[in-house]
């Protein structure tokens, strides 16, 4: 900002600000990040700010306390102990504490987490105030003066109170407390200013006016004093007192015996008493009430409304709006010399850098489109917006519409102006007297391309697909077969002047070549901001700058290795989104859709620490002592410990790095503040933590120890105990097993020899011998009667049928489907010998696997026999029929055996008149074995018999249900005990 007296400020530039709203003062300045409540700050009326022993910043405004570490917000009010929520003084001490002046006959301090006032402080008990306090201050010797407007005491570092009544004049007024460059208490009467020595109080000087006018600050450095009025600001020089007639002064800071900052209602300034300049201009505008630099050199401001402002860095300035106040749009720069042409969304402007850089008011071109593209020769001015090219000479304006083509980039080759466009690379006539005369232009590439270089005779262009070099007009080469990293699309190209071609990407970061050939290749994992590349341009001394959409990268080559220096909008930058850059000598200008940032870059080293500090630490949700965490049982082993790190310029942008020794050696990276270590077991452990800031600065590594003492039952006599015990016990648990066992395999043995029995003995009773002799018959009169097919036929089935039995007879289980191929056979047989007196059906359920669903072999025989024996072969009227079905029923399988037979009534009737040796013993066999395998299932094997019926309750048939558990597996089960 251009120094100017304060007198010209006031009497020439004030007004016409407020008649315009600010409007050029606000066009340009510095990049300020802005804290609200919406943040978490306590109010938007801020009065002071101060930092603690710790790093913490502390805010007081009308509604409470804040306490700031850079990335959240801990607010204090009444509840936590405040006697009035509204604080206009805080104040850190050496001993780390935090005094608060309220609006009240009362003051407070923060200390080691809890709030001390006059109710729960012995030593604040002790000052008893009978009017407003006014303000605190601590000097060089520890000492804290706090004074009202009739009294001062003085608390020193061993905490012993000195009371001062009454004493610096007959009012008893006291209108302010002061420091002097030696940081000792001066108080101000109207009597004049006295100074406090040893308990005393030392007369030192005369203020004129103090009488008259109600003081509110004053501040002594060396033989100069500063103090500010209801009627404004003054300083007294060398017995000279001069009154500088600004706005309504909020506050001041003296820096030294020359420089002060005053917050006044219109914004801060930085004042040259020596020289009556105003140095520099701080929010212009707002209503400042206090200034403040951090122990990081962060410069923060205090607002009456507003909240608080940190200004990002002060090597940093920025144009926000142009000259008829419209938001500044930047899409191009173009180095004009004397000045700096600037695209933006709507014209040309000029930007003037001599005698202070400000945009002219008329523009150099208006246009309806955002000017993407600007060059200049020596006649004429090229500028392109998104479908139009423009050439502004002496003679006027030119407009060239022999295309409508989106242009990408513009170069000079060979007098010659190329032009990348988003459908070719086009070369027109360069001077404005040719290109009127012979407006055509060549296709020197069909395609589309994103941008041009011109080097020597070559030609570079990047297409989406890559990069290409044309040399002439015809040779073209692609050098995206190069490398894989020159395959993406190519978003701007440039070379240094150590002859590296640089090829920015839109999506691969940065490839250089040297010769065409890679030399290095760099993206966001190895440094830069963003894959994403905007726009570069080279620096004389044989650096680059990048544009990204995530800041400005400037990239040196240091030892045959890059060297990157990253900006962003946390160090002054106005925006992050860089859309193009121009350095003149060493100030670099930035481009930006939120305006135009410039800087030396000579100065990019930023001052930055990282303090990291423990905020609280709990166990079983309880806050604990750091000297606890040795002392935890393991019931009360669930740790957490809340921390953060203090590097305001980070703003929040930090990592932390930990690991517990003893349970886990790796280093482990979290971007929380919060660590939970769950149900840790008993042994000792060791917490190591640190910060990196967004700068990579570490803050010192914090050792926490922690220690899970066991229980008893976790000792080692008592982990011995237990072991004999166990022994003991499984020694008694196995001697009881085995005799257990070899009970069980007793019963197992005489069941499996009783199954067997009984499955020999189904076996014979399965093929009776009138069954045997009644097939034999048959196949006799078959031969008999020469039909050898049907013999043959039914030899076969009979063979089958023996052969089947046999191999069932072997398994415990057989499959669905080996039950329906067996009972399928018999019935065959048996339609034979009864000369198809009978039908007989299978039902499968669907939900069935029949060749993995298994039952115990040779259990439905008896039952389908027993239906033709007694049902079917009684039967006197129509056809007979039996229905073997096999339904799933949850974890159940269904066996049904029906028959339209005469029912069990009337078939024993029949059965007690037929000889005694054809009565089949395989029912009585087959539900003797069911009760055996049923001891092996999880559910007893059911069978149920009931006669069928019609409407008239008459007997229709038979119907036998069998209910198992339902067995599913990919071979038979192992066999049943």
């Amino acid at each position: 900002m251009k120094r100017i007296t304060v007198a010209f400020f006031i009497k020439g530039i004030l007004p016409i600000l407020l008649v315009l709203g600010y409007t050029i003062a606000v066009a340009q300045g510095y990049n300020y990040t802005q804290y609200k409540t919406d943040q978490g700050l306590a109010g938007n009326i801020v009065y002071s700010i101060t930092q603690d022993k710790e790093g913490f910043l502390w805010f007081g405004t009308e509604t409470g306390v804040s306490r700031f570490d850079g990335t959240s917000f801990q607010n204090f009010t009444i509840k936590d102990g405040l006697p009035d929520n509204i604080i206009y003084q805080v104040l850190a001490d050496s001993k780390g504490r935090v005094w608060f002046v309220p609006f009240k006959q009362a003051i407070a301090y923060y200390y080691k987490g809890k709030i001390h006032n006059s109710k729960n402080d012995t030593l604040l008990r002790q000052t008893n105030y009978t009017t407003l306090i006014r303000s605190v201050a601590e000097d060089a010797q520890h000492n804290i003066a706090i004074a009202s407007n009739c009294e001062v005491f003085v608390i020193s570092p061993d905490n012993k109170i000195n009371a001062l009544h009454n004493k610096p004049s007959a009012k008893g007024l006291i209108t302010a407390l002061g420091q002097d460059e030696y940081k000792k208490f001066n108080i101000l009467s109207p009597n004049g200013i006295y100074q406090i020595n040893d308990e005393q109080l030392t007369y030192r000087t005369s203020l004129p006016g103090a009488d008259k006018f109600y003081t509110i600050q004053m501040e002594i450095r060396g033989r100069n004093v500063f103090w500010r009025t209801n009627k404004g600001f003054y300083v007294k020089k060398n017995e000279q007192v001069r009154h500088f007639d600004i706005p309504p002064v909020n506050n001041f800071q003296v820096q030294n015996d020359s420089l002060v900052y005053v917050n006044t209602a219109t914004g801060s300034y930085q004042l040259n008493i020596n020289s009556s300049w105003l140095e520099r201009e701080y929010l212009p505008g707002k209503s400042v009430s206090a200034y403040f630099r951090d122990n990081e050199g962060n410069t923060w401001f205090a607002t009456l409304g507003e909240g608080i402002f940190r200004i990002h860095s002060e090597l940093f300035r920025s144009l926000r709006y142009t000259s008829d106040n419209r938001p500044l749009k930047v899409f191009s720069l173009f180095d004009n010399g004397n000045n700096i042409l600037v695209g933006t969304d709507n014209a040309c402007l000029r930007l003037d850098l001599y005698p202070f850089k400000q945009l002219a008011k008329e523009p150099v071109f208006k246009t309806e489109w955002p000017v993407h593209i600007i060059y200049k020769n020596e006649d004429a001015l090229f500028l392109a917006t998104k479908t139009e090219l423009f050439v502004r000479h002496h003679n006027g304006i030119y407009k060239y519409d022999a295309f409508k083509h989106i242009v990408k980039k513009m170069a000079i080759h060979q007098n010659q102006l190329v032009i990348a466009t988003s459908s070719s690379l086009r070369k027109l006539p360069f001077h404005i007297s040719d290109l009127v005369k012979n407006p055509s232009d060549q296709v020197l590439y069909q395609g589309r391309t994103t941008t041009v270089y011109v080097d020597n005779d070559s030609l570079y262009f990047g297409t989406p697909e890559g990069l290409y070099k044309l040399v002439g007009d015809s040779l073209l080469t692609k050098l995206s077969d190069i490398s894989p990293h020159l395959q993406d699309r190519v978003a701007d190209i440039c070379k240094t002047a150590d002859g590296i071609l640089w090829v920015g990407t839109g999506g691969n970061g940065i490839t250089a070549l040297r010769n065409d050939k890679m030399a290095f290749h760099m993206t966001a994992n190895t440094g830069i901001s963003s894959d994403a590349i905007h726009f570069m341009t080279p620096d004389t001394d044989g650096s680059i700058w990048v544009g990204t959409e995530k800041g400005l990268d400037w990239l040196k080559i240091i030892n045959d290795s890059i060297h990157v220096v990253k900006y962003t909008a946390a160090d002054g930058l106005i925006s992050n989104a860089i859309n193009a850059i121009v350095v003149k000598g060493d100030t670099v200008y930035a481009g930006t859709p939120e305006g135009l940032t410039y800087f030396d870059k000579r100065n990019h080293n930023f001052h930055s620490r990282c303090d990291l500090k423990i905020m609280d630490v709990s166990a079983n949700g309880k806050h604990i002592s750091l000297k606890d965490l040795t002392r935890l049982t393991y019931g009360n082993n669930q740790v957490r410990i809340n921390f953060t790190a203090i590097s305001f310029k980070s703003a929040g942008d930090i990592r932390y790095m930990y690991r517990l020794k003893g349970l886990d050696s790796s280093w482990q990276m979290t971007r929380q503040r919060q660590l939970d270590f769950i149900s840790l077991p008993p042994g000792e452990y060791a917490l190591e933590l640190y910060a990196i800031n967004r700068f990579n600065v570490k803050s010192k590594t914090i050792l926490l120890p922690v220690t899970i003492h066991p229980q008893f039952w976790q000792t080692g006599w008592f982990n011995v105990v237990i072991i004999l015990c166990v022994i003991l016990l499984t020694w008694g648990v196995i001697a009881w097993s085995n005799q257990l066992s070899d009970r069980k395999k007793t019963v197992q043995r005489q069941m499996e020899r009783r199954l067997q029995d009984l499955e020999q003995k189904a076996l014979r009773a399965q093929i009776n011998p009138h069954f045997i002799f009644n097939c034999l018959h048959a196949i006799q009169g078959y031969i008999i009667d020469r039909d050898i097919p049907s013999a043959n036929h039914y030899l076969s089935s009979f063979a089958r049928l023996i052969r089947q039995t046999l191999d069932n007879s072997m398994q415990t289980m057989i499959t669905v489907a080996d039950e329906i191929t067996y009972l399928t056979t018999y019935l065959n047989l048996e339609r034979l010998r009864f000369e198809d007196a009978f039908l007989f059906n299978f039902y499968i359920d669907k939900h069935i696997d029949k060749d993995h669903t298994f039952l115990p072999g040779m259990m439905l025989q008896p039952y389908v026999e027993n239906a033709i024996r007694h049902g079917i072969q009684n039967k006197t009227d129509g056809q007979g029929t039996i229905n073997i079905r096999f339904i799933q029923r949850e974890q159940y399988l269904i066996c049904i055996v029906e028959d339209n037979g005469v029912g069990r009534a009337v078939a024993q009737t029949l059965k007690t008149s037929q000889h005694i040796e054809y009565q089949s013993r395989g029912m009585q066999l087959t539900e003797e074995r069911i009760r055996l395998l049923s001891s092996s299932f999880d559910t007893p094997i059911e069978i149920n018999i009931t006669d069928k019926l019609d409407e008239r309750l008459n007997v229709i048939g038979t119907e036998v249900t069998i209910k198992l558990t339902l067995i599913y597996g990919s071979r038979p089960p192992e066999k049943h005990s």
